[in-house]
């Protein structure tokens, strides 16, 4: 004779009351253990689940048939079938949404405008955002000490431009300042009384720029909290990030096309900051740009006679 095995099974029926149930035959079925629940709750259940395991809504199925283990902890679900809920619900991924700070959108509608035919990788993107962003804290800690300096709770355009002026390289000094002051000019016009020179629509679109003054009004004010910011001061500072992303997104734009490549790579980016003087000043010595490899470069001891280096690396 063999000897029967026994079953034993808790149902977790909700609101933390579980059913034990004992020594229960390999034939006992899904049926018999929704009864057992109907009779202890006064409802019968729809379906019934164990954790790993899928729904048990057969009513004919016994223990013995599933292969269940001899101890088991099931629950009770109501309502609908919660495997094809979740079906349903993976199948509809969410969207993500933009982030409120990043500049990503924005260095793409610049390139889109610099170079129409160029594209840009991901971890490039990425090396732009974080060269844009590190300007951005740069000018926003100049600021600060100047209005520290001269005992002033509110942060207005002339500290941004005094930043640009200590911060920026002399050449790149005289185009961020024109840029800033025809972006202020533009957006005092537009907001001004005058019919004929209102425009409707956002700031950027007002002071004529691509980066969103109130995105980067917002991480001026997360990281600069107790001071006051005038109404020009996020103007003037987008504008100079507008100029500076779209003279790198030009060169390195350049520099794609010179090597018959499509889209942008890291190091593009580095050849375009490393062969400008001024770039370089501003960004690339407190750089490091991942994936960019190095500048090519050979040393005149093994150069032959009577070539030059850049004769050697065009061949």
């Amino acid at each position: 004779h063999t000897m029967q095995t026994a079953y034993r099974v808790n149902i977790n029926t909700g609101k933390g009351v579980i059913l034990m149930l004992a020594d229960l035959p390999p034939s006992t079925t899904i049926g018999d253990l929704k009864t057992r629940v109907e009779n202890d709750n006064g409802v019968r259940p729809k379906y019934l689940q164990m954790d790993g395991r899928p729904v048990f809504s057969d009513d004919s199925a016994t223990l013995a048939e599933l292969k269940l283990p001899k101890f088991s902890l099931m629950r009770v679900y109501e309502g609908s079938n919660p495997v094809k809920s979740n079906r349903k619900a993976s199948s509809k991924k969410k969207k993500k949404t933009p982030s409120k700070t990043s500049f990503a959108p924005s260095i793409h509608k610049i390139l889109t405008q610099v170079h129409p035919d160029v594209g840009i990788s991901m971890k490039a993107m990425t090396i732009m955002v974080s060269c844009v962003k590190d300007i951005l804290d740069r000018l926003q800690k100049e600021a600060r000490l100047l209005a520290l300096t001269h005992r002033r709770a509110t942060i207005t355009s002339r500290e941004i431009q005094t930043s640009i002026r200590l911060i920026f390289p002399s050449e790149l000094v005289k185009f961020a300042v024109a840029e800033g002051t025809k972006a202020v000019t533009l957006f005092n016009a537009a907001r001004s009384g005058n019919p004929s020179m209102k425009v409707a629509g956002s700031q950027a679109k007002k002071a004529g720029l691509s980066i969103p003054p109130q995105r980067v009004l917002s991480i001026l004010r997360q990281k600069n909290q107790g001071f006051k910011f005038g109404s020009t001061a996020s103007v003037y500072a987008a504008a100079a990030l507008d100029f500076v992303a779209a003279e790198v997104l030009e060169l390195a734009g350049n520099a794609a096309k010179d090597l018959h490549v499509k889209r942008i790579t890291p190091r593009h980016i580095m050849l375009a900051i490393r062969a400008d003087e001024e770039l370089d000043r501003l960004i690339g010595r407190k750089t490091i740009i991942p994936e960019s490899g190095v500048i090519p470069i050979i040393f005149k001891a093994l150069l032959p006679k009577g070539v030059t280096a850049s004769e050697a690396l065009e061949e």
